[in-house]
């Protein structure tokens, strides 16, 4: 894995599972999944920097 990678905080991820449990209860269990930043081929990536980060940054 390269580690110049970096995960983006727009491309997330958000699944929901539900399963029954032994007495017959409903078990539903959340998990949220950042997804690897598409460097060049996103179109708010600009000269080796998010954009969108720099405009949160500055807020």
């Amino acid at each position: 894995m390269d580690k110049e990678t970096r995960f983006c905080p727009f491309k997330k991820e958000v699944a929901r599972t539900m399963k029954r449990g032994k007495s017959g209860e409903l078990i539903t269990g959340y998990y949220d999944k950042f997804k690897r930043c598409a460097g060049e081929r996103c179109m708010a990536y600009q000269s080796g920097k998010c954009l969108r980060l720099q405009k949160e940054a500055r807020q």
